[in-house]
């Protein structure tokens, strides 16, 4: 399994894999539709906001637009190699590939070709938009992150990694942006591209990672078959483990609830999280170094506070 997304509203899940399909589940596990029209095997999916589409991306060189009833809507051609990921902008309008022909592709939700971006040397391993719809991210193997606008110029050219660029997502507050490497780190980077921490704990190459729906949480998948829940400031909350072989991609619930990982075991795991509770457990421990370190800085002292706040609600 390739790639594994929760729609919008939490209730399916779609997942696609070597065997060229998407298959859409309820999230209960039961299997309700097999979609076929690919000639190859599909490495990435995305929902659209609304929750009405969904795209695939394909090596044989296509990207498919679907209706969530698993109508084929639309072939999108114009790579000339395989489309290893694809996105939907926030207003759903637009979408974003990525390619091995070393390219991205703007297109318009109807299947029109707005606009070729070239600036990478290598393969486009991942493309995000950011949430206030004004950038796009994307990975290459050229080591480099790009940022752009969401009309396709380009701003930067982030370096700091050390090898292929696999993945790469903002932030739900569009204010920073991580990148997932074949070098075994997640870095973190504001908004305008400057670095801000590196995650390490993965002891193999990092495939995917993805930020949770309230930003406070990232998952990470990677080759080591581990998922990785982080916080931002780089502790390492929780690995999960389970799966047999590597994990390629995970996906949230809405709520942040739940997490579904796919992996190389040819198995989704759906993972229940108590997001509140492992918060709270890192902060107990972390919430006197913050105050008291004379190394921290005073506006990331109060990181903890509106965690306690919330627990305190809670109970």
């Amino acid at each position: 399994v390739r790639d594994v997304q929760f729609a919008p509203d939490s209730q399916l899940i779609a997942t696609v894999g070597n065997d060229g399909t998407v298959k859409l589940w309820h999230r209960n596990g039961k299997l309700l539709k097999t979609l076929k029209g690919h000639g190859a095997r599909i490495d990435s999916l995305s929902f659209s906001a609304d929750g009405q589409l969904l795209a695939s991306a394909s090596r044989d060189g296509t990207v498919k637009l679907w209706h969530r009833n698993g109508n084929l809507i639309k072939t999108l051609e114009g790579h000339k190699d395989w489309v290893l990921d694809i996105g939907f902008s926030p207003d759903s309008q637009r979408l974003a590939s990525a390619s091995r022909d070393g390219t991205v592709k703007l297109w318009h939700r109807k299947g029109n070709l707005i606009k070729t971006l070239r600036g990478h040397t290598d393969r486009v391993n991942a493309v995000s938009f950011s949430s206030d719809g004004q950038l796009l991210a994307s990975a290459s193997d050229d080591n480099t992150v790009g940022l752009w606008t969401a009309d396709g110029v380009l701003l930067k050219t982030i370096t700091g990694h050390n090898n292929w660029v696999l993945d790469v997502n903002f932030s739900p507050d569009a204010q920073q942006l991580a990148s997932a490497s074949y070098d075994n780190t997640v870095k973190l980077w504001s908004r305008d591209g400057e670095l801000q921490t590196t995650l390490k704990g993965h002891t193999d190459s990092v495939a995917k990672v993805v930020w949770s729906p309230i930003g406070e949480i990232l998952a990470t998948t990677s080759w080591d078959n581990q998922v990785q829940l982080w916080r931002q400031d780089d502790t390492l909350l929780k690995a999960l483990v389970g799966h047999q072989a590597r994990v390629t991609s995970v996906g949230w619930s809405n709520d942040g609830k739940t997490l579904a990982s796919a992996s190389l075991d040819n198995t989704v795991t759906v993972w229940n999280l108590d997001v509140d509770h492992l918060l709270n457990n890192s902060c107990n421990w972390l919430r006197d170094y913050l105050q008291h370190n004379p190394k921290v800085r005073a506006q990331d002292r109060e990181l903890c506070d509106p965690i306690e706040s919330r627990q305190k609600a809670v109970n």
